[in-house]
């Protein structure tokens, strides 16, 4: 996916949320964000925005995976690399732990986030279910299917089935059977994130 080099930034008060505006090509992002390096994730959670647009079927969207998922996940991965914390586990694990002891949520399959209205929850579980998968498959594997599928669903509706089935056949037949068993585990069973409790 190509970002357009006119994307423009604009600072906003904190506490309305960074938000990315594709079409306008803009990003709005918390004053907070640039008080240090470790706060940098907001606008980089907002740039990769720009460039992830697998479109989900309108049920599908009300579970955020497509954009929430993704996008927190690669912006995990980015601020890995600059912090050289395991931001993933740091960030990601805590708040999905303290996202079920607030009682606010019930452990629900992946595939069902969207019934309840757990949109929320792909930010930090969606993103712990795509870290997992990447380090079933290695990171070199999930880039190459991450990046076919992207190009096949850019602007073709897609959902979780479609996902699963497009990913296991995209990692190839080496990986086959453990993805098949990784989305049992993961997004169609709560089973795989059990660990993470």
């Amino acid at each position: 996916m190509e970002i357009s080099f006119r994307v423009r930034y604009a600072v906003i008060p904190d506490g309305l949320g960074s938000f990315a505006c594709c079409k306008a090509g803009v990003v709005y992002i918390d004053e907070s964000t640039f008080r240090s390096v470790k706060d940098m994730n907001q606008i980089i959670h907002e740039f990769i925005h720009l460039g992830w647009n697998a479109v989900a079927d309108s049920e599908t969207q009300r579970a955020r995976f497509f954009d929430e998922a993704f996008t927190s996940y690669f912006e995990a991965r980015t601020m890995q690399h600059i912090t050289g914390e395991d931001y993933i586990l740091r960030r990601a694990a805590a708040s999905f732990r303290n996202s079920i002891a607030s009682s606010k949520y019930k452990l629900v399959p992946i595939c069902e986030f969207a019934g309840h209205e757990y949109g929320d929850l792909s930010y930090t579980l969606g993103a712990l279910c795509l870290h997992e998968l990447c380090t079933l498959v290695g990171e070199e594997t999930f880039d190459r299917a991450t990046t076919r599928f992207l190009e096949k669903y850019a602007h073709t509706p897609v959902n979780l089935d479609t996902f699963c089935q497009e990913y296991r056949l995209l990692c190839g037949p080496a990986h086959e059977q453990a993805v098949a068993q990784f989305f049992a585990d993961w997004i169609f069973s709560c089973r795989g994130y059990q660990k993470y409790l």
